[in-house]
């Protein structure tokens, strides 16, 4: 399974959230994968699971998110399609992606 932290922005908004590629070549990963059902046999799958770090809270469905939430609904919908071009400490900036405004925010830790 491959792992990243990923900053999301919005209006006046930081969340910190941990995006999780629910695949793996590891046997035992590959079977507790199938198992739960998140994987075929082959231990492939497209499935991000996202987890806000502060409060714990993860989805695997982007729509699973409180109704209202357009910042982790986005946010979530864009990691997943995007997992393998982000890095950990990219931000994911919700306001950019809507095309609200022209440039993505830099990160906070950088600002």
């Amino acid at each position: 399974m491959e792992c990243k932290i990923i900053e999301i922005r919005d209006r006046i908004t930081y969340i910190a959230v941990l995006a999780t590629k629910m695949q793996s070549q590891d046997e035992a990963e590959k079977y507790h994968l199938w198992r739960a059902g998140y994987v075929g046999s082959d231990g492939l799958s497209d499935i991000v699971l996202v987890t806000r770090l502060d409060n714990n809270r993860s989805e695997i469905n982007a729509n699973d998110w409180d109704s209202g939430s357009r910042t982790m609904v986005f946010a979530h919908e864009h990691i997943a399609q995007h997992f393998d071009e982000l890095k950990t400490g990219d931000v994911v900036d919700v306001e950019f992606i809507l095309g609200e405004v022209a440039a993505p925010k830099i990160s906070e830790r950088l600002g």
